[in-house]
């Protein structure tokens, strides 16, 4: 099973929408960060502003303080290869996703590319 989690992180809009999604996380997924996170905020590229989206910045800046050794030895958690732009998919939907799978324990796949 692939799982898509789509946000845009080249609009302010798409980090809007992940601002909103990170209110109540800590971590992309379930309770520990993974190698998606590091991979998030990879695509993320810089810090989003504090003043405009201060989940997300407080979120990047929680993973991006893990030091090499530490985001080296992350389990993978998912396996990652994109985060698309999908106008289809609502936050609403994700949310409801995540938490199936975490209920479940079972994340086959999340697909995440960087959309510029």
């Amino acid at each position: 099973m692939a799982v898509s989690i789509v946000f845009n992180t080249a609009t302010d809009a798409g980090l809007a929408e992940l601002n909103e999604f990170m209110v109540a996380r800590s971590y992309l997924v379930g309770f520990s960060a993974t190698q998606a996170d590091v991979a998030l905020v990879a695509a993320i590229g810089k810090c989003p502003s504090a003043d405009k989206f201060p989940h997300l910045a407080r979120y990047y800046n929680h993973i991006n303080a893990l030091t090499a050794a530490a985001k080296g030895s992350l389990a993978a958690g998912l396996v990652i290869s994109a985060v698309v732009e999908d106008e289809k998919t609502s936050l609403t939907d994700i949310e409801e996703e995540i938490e199936s799978w975490e209920e479940v324990g079972s994340l086959d796949q999340l697909d995440m590319q960087k959309v510029t």
